[in-house]
């Protein structure tokens, strides 16, 4: 019913003495083409006359009489359950007031046309008619919806000119009472999140006539609104998980295809506790990260199962590990630290004396000489190689270049970017690859600067094409590889090294070793010279793996076979 060649909407207006300003919200949706139910709920017998002419006035337009009046959600309700009895499969509300601006009618029924699953609601944007009261209620209302769906997809859920699409909506009232009054609005779109829906917006502007009549009690509606969150948050950690995999179903990579995959939401958070590492220090930020990893880790079931496999087979290979719920809870503490750690780099807190420990070897590998051609240097995510890149550049002034692919990570990205804008320089995407940017590349090795690239993850849809990714052996069994960076290095005719930074303690442990003079790609046996060079990396990577099991941030399937048989 609501595929887009069964799309019919209509208009639900609920109407309590607003006999004098319906006309006017009538002939404006008359005007845009589209029909509407009036629901008058419970008006007096003066202002029940007023609703009758007006909607006489409009042919077309029904009406459904409420007898006794029952409240804003009791009315809307009524009038979807009878809209659907009547076919239609989308009900856009719009108030009887006059607050909504109508001529937008048709942008949010575009919206809801091309989403016919999601709601579509109006993005208020107020003049200075607006009660400063009541702009004040609704930011408390809106941080209250943002902790009870642990999401900022709901940017406002007060404005009552929205889409819903009836089916779900009919669904979530068929299960239980739902806010009959003012509380309404935001109950029945926190419920229709919690149940899988999306939520999407259109700006719009909303009015507060000078005669408009509003039925809003200070007093009585805030209490019942302060009620109705006291229930919702309450309520909310049965939702969480639900809500939040409905929503990861949707995109759980394939193996090899992290970049299917966009970021979880966690931007506002890091931000948040970010500051409060800058204010307090590391001990409360570590304090504070605690649950918020919890909440990720308790949502993420597709990457619960993902690092569970890789601590069943790092396990094999004779990491010390103890696979299950707390081993995959570390893997997301980890992480939370390790994006500190980023963060805190290019804001300066870490410096090349005190925070970093170089393997024998490592740091003269890593020396910068302008007068020697550069180096082609593969990391992954395994570790916080961005550490090692933040320190270099501040400090001994060595130009890296990066090639990245950041669809999954966007938001961070734009965090680190506004954080530190430094981070960005010579930044390359790696679906931007070209003659020119291999040009601009080889100048960069020219003048001594290093190019890194992540070597552990293959691009979306790339898995099985021999040209993009290969087959190695990765802690006893197959897993796709990049090709690309073997590639890259065969154009640049540069040196290749592995790049590893690792945690230990207050200092990062860095490893960088050589994994090739110059690489030669021949004609015939090309795929298995790459499968071979492959296979290098990811032996070494494996090695790391082992030894430092935590630090693997790969929340996806990995391996080529699948998940890892259980021991009988």
């Amino acid at each position: 019913m609501t595929g887009k060649d069964a799309y019919r909407v209509a208009a639900i207006i609920p109407c309590y003495n607003h006999g004098k300003m319906l006309g006017a919200v009538l002939r404006e949706l008359a005007e845009a083409g589209i029909s509407s139910l009036v629901v008058d709920d419970g008006s007096t017998p003066e202002e029940a006359e007023l609703v009758r002419r007006a909607v006489r006035s409009r042919p077309g337009t029904r009406l459904l009489r409420l007898e006794r009046n029952s409240g804003k959600g009791a009315a809307v309700i009524a009038g979807i359950r009878e809209l659907r009895k009547l076919g239609f499969t989308h009900a856009l509300q719009v108030d009887a007031d006059g607050q909504h601006e109508v001529s937008d009618a048709n942008r949010l029924i575009a919206l809801s046309r091309a989403h016919p699953g999601d709601v579509v609601s109006g993005l208020p944007v107020y003049d200075s008619s607006a009660p400063k009261g009541r702009l004040a209620g609704r930011r408390v209302t809106d941080f209250w919806v943002k902790l009870e769906t642990l999401s900022s997809e709901l940017e406002d859920s007060m404005c009552g000119f929205r889409v819903y699409p009836a089916e779900p909506f009919c669904a979530v009232v068929g299960r239980r009472r739902v806010g009959q009054r003012m509380d309404f609005d935001t109950e029945i779109l926190v419920r229709l999140f919690w149940s899988g829906c999306r939520v999407r917006y259109v700006r719009t502007r909303v009015r507060y006539p000078k005669d408009g009549v509003s039925h809003f009690d200070y007093l009585r509606d805030n209490l019942r609104i302060s009620a109705m969150h006291a229930k919702l948050f309450i309520e909310s950690p049965l939702h969480w998980k639900r809500a939040l995999e409905v929503r990861r179903e949707k995109r759980i990579p394939r193996p090899g295809g992290w970049s299917m995959a966009p970021e979880r939401g966690g931007t506002r958070w890091i931000r948040i506790m970010f500051a409060v590492y800058r204010k307090l220090g590391r001990k409360p930020f570590e304090l504070l990260l605690v649950p918020v990893a919890a909440v990720f880790w308790l949502t993420g079931k597709a990457a619960r199962e993902a690092v569970g496999d890789f601590d069943r087979t790092v396990v094999k290979a004779g990491a010390r590990v103890t696979p299950g719920g707390a081993a995959a809870f570390r893997h997301f503490y980890r992480f939370g630290l390790s994006m500190l750690d980023r963060l805190a780099a290019w804001t300066g807190d870490y410096c090349l004396g005190r925070s970093l420990e170089f393997t024998p070897g490592s740091r003269e590998a890593l020396r910068y000489d302008p007068a020697k051609r550069g180096k082609l240097v593969l990391t992954s995510h395994l570790g916080t190689a961005e550490v090692c890149r933040a320190i270099a550049e501040r400090e001994i002034r060595a130009p890296v270049a990066v090639l990245m692919d950041e669809r999954n990570a966007a938001g961070f990205s734009a965090m680190l970017r506004e954080l530190a804008p430094e981070s960005r320089v010579d930044v390359i995407a790696v679906d931007d690859i070209s003659i020119g940017t291999i040009e601009r590349l080889s100048q960069h090795l020219d003048r001594g600067g290093w190019l890194a690239i992540a070597a552990d993850r293959t691009g979306a849809g790339t898995e099985r094409r021999a040209d993009h990714s290969v087959s190695a052996p990765f802690l006893g069994r197959n897993a796709r590889f990049p090709a690309g960076p073997y590639i890259l290095a065969s154009l640049l005719g540069c040196e290749v090294w592995t790049l590893f930074a690792i945690r230990d303690g207050s200092r990062f442990r860095v490893d960088c070793r050589e994994l090739s003079r110059k690489i030669r790609l021949p004609r015939k046996g090309r795929a298995g010279e790459l499968s071979r060079l492959a296979g290098i990396f990811a032996s070494r990577l494996g090695e790391e793996a082992v030894a430092h099991p935590f630090e693997w941030f790969n929340f996806y399937p990995f391996w080529e076979d699948g998940k890892i048989d259980e021991e009988p």
